[in-house]
Formats: structure tokens, C-alpha cells, sequence
């Protein structure tokens, strides 16, 4: 997660996390971002912010956040909309359907969004009148988005296809300031075991961390694929880890009967404003490989 005191703060601070560049120039209105990689300002397109959707009506240099504001920065033409996509089901069987509902936010409601396309593997989809689309995508995991020109492109959703069992482990920190899981399920050879079923990361201050470790094990009868999938809070789905890297690139192969440890780990960003309990779940999903 990157945070920062104003909205053009979450910018400069995201450099160093995401790996981008930017330029800021000083303007008689103050400073503009005009740049970030080689998406640079001309004509009418440039970089726009919105604020929990909405458009201020300030500078972002002069937008000041508070607690649980979300940034949003896109490169376009000025008076597009946000979008938002949503799914039925993360978790379908093969052979069916993932439906997925597109929506753009007009400026105070939610609306549906005709003749957007899914994005997110080997898919050529398009949302109908409604705004819906069924997909039918091969096993595997999948992050889907939705876009269209005249829109910002939406957040993404992680669904999986096909045969495999999840594995839920409970996700607590209490963050200072100033579940199910475990068991075996066979399916089709696939029997897949996560213990603890529960981790709490304890009592922690912004800028500081933790690790616990998982025990994870294949007892089916072939080998499988494992992927991680995290819900809940936004400080666990924006900073967990999975073997010392962000859990929704973990993928590990693991043949048949055998075991491994994983440590899942929690940093806190050191300009976390948060505080209190935060809970949420990361699941576990084996599929035959």
C-alpha cells in the first residue's frame, strides 16, 4: 500500500515501491504532474486524480488525505469516468461461467457499463446491455479487469477456474497508532491441508512487521498447483507477503504426499494511519498441475 499526506504525495512516495518515474512541474497554479514513464501530458490527455471516486476541486499538491481515503490516478482525457468490476463467484467449477458485472461512477451513483471488455487472459468478452458478461475461461487463476475508451480502467479481480480445493487461513494484527482452514477435502485425488488455520501477527507499529510460518500439504494423489488469494482489510490484501514476495505472485508445484513450510509476512507501512484490530483471510487454492 502507498500512502502520503496529499493526494500528489501518493505519487512521488509510489515511485520507489512500484518502480516508475514521474516529472512535476512548477506551474503558476501550483505544482502539475505531467508525467509518469513515458505517459506524458499533451492536448487534452493527462494524468487526472479522484478521491474515493469523486473529483476534487483542488490541485492534488493541496488535497489533503485523510484516514482511509483511496487515490485514484489515471492518464486520459478529463471528464472520464472511474469503473469498478465485480464477480458472482471467484471460485467456479470447469466448464463454467464466471459473471462478471461492469459499472462506472457518473459523479454521485453507480451505474452499468454496456460494451466494456474483460481483460485478464486469452479472452475476448464484451458486457452486454446490463452491463454483465459470462466468461468461460480454462482452469487456472485469473485477474480480471474491465475497459473502455472514455473510462478508467477498473480494479482487478482474482477468480479461479476448475478442479482444486481452498484452504481459508484467518488473518488478525492489531495495529498501534501514536477464518476456517486446516482439514483435508478429497476431490478427485486432491486432498490439500493448511495448518494453522489462523495466524495473528500480534500487536505492531506503523513501520514494523511480522512473520508466521504455514505448513502446507499435498496428500492427494498427484502433484498440484498452489496460488494464494488474500480478502479483508485493505492493509493485508495491499502489504502481505508469501515466501518474502506478494502473495498474488506465489505459485509453488508441489508433487504428490509431500509437505512445505511458507512464511507469510505482514509489514506495516512506517506512514500507516490506521489503527486498531484489522482482520482478514488468505486462501490457500490447489488445483492438479
Amino acid at each position: 500500500m502507498v500512502t502520503g499526506a496529499t493526494a500528489l504525495a501518493v505519487v512521488e512516495n509510489g515511485a520507489a515501491v512500484c518502480g516508475y518515474t514521474y516529472v512535476i512541474q512548477s506551474t503558476s497554479f501550483g505544482p502539475y504532474l505531467s508525467q509518469i514513464n513515458d505517459e506524458a501530458a499533451a492536448g487534452f490527455d493527462g494524468w487526472l486524480y479522484w478521491v474515493n471516486v469523486v473529483t476534487p476541486s483542488v490541485g492534488a499538491a493541496d488535497y489533503v488525505l485523510e484516514e482511509g481515503d483511496a487515490v485514484l490516478w489515471a492518464y486520459g482525457e478529463w471528464g472520464m469516468s472511474p469503473t469498478r468490476l465485480s464477480v458472482e463467484d471467484a471460485d467456479v467449477e470447469s466448464g463454467s461461467a464466471v459473471t462478471v458485472q461492469a459499472e462506472y461512477f457518473n459523479g454521485s451513483d453507480w451505474l452499468i457499463l454496456p460494451d466494456a471488455s474483460v481483460v485478464g487472459g486469452d479472452i475476448a468478452y464484451t458486457t452486454n446491455g446490463a452491463g454483465r458478461a459470462q466468461i468461460f475461461l480454462p482452469d487456472g487463476q485469473y485477474h480480471l479487469a474491465i475497459v473502455r475508451d472514455g473510462f478508467v480502467r477498473s480494479n482487478r479481480v482474482t477468480v479461479f477456474v476448475g478442479e482444486g480445493i481452498g484452504r481459508n487461513v484467518g488473518l488478525t494484527v492489531r495495529v498501534n497508532q501514536g477464518g476456517g482452514g486446516g482439514g483435508g477435502t478429497a476431490g478427485d485425488a486432491i486432498i490439500f491441508e493448511v495448518n494453522p488455520a489462523a495466524i495473528d501477527f500480534g500487536s505492531l507499529n506503523a513501520g514494523q512487521g511480522a512473520e508466521e510460518q504455514l505448513g502446507l500439504r499435498n496428500e492427494g494423489t498427484g502433484s498440484v498447483r498452489v496460488e494464494a488469494l488474500v480478502n479483508g482489510d485493505p492493509l493485508f490484501a495491499q502489504n502481505l507477503t508469501v515466501d518474502a514476495e506478494a502473495w498474488n505472485n506465489y505459485q509453488a508445484i508441489m508433487p504428490a504426499d509431500t509437505q512445505r513450510d511458507v512464511t507469510v509476512g505482514l509489514a506495516v507501512p512506517a506512514d500507516y494511519l490506521g489503527a486498531g484490530v484489522k482482520t482478514g483471510e488468505i486462501i490457500f487454492w490447489a488445483s492438479s498441475n
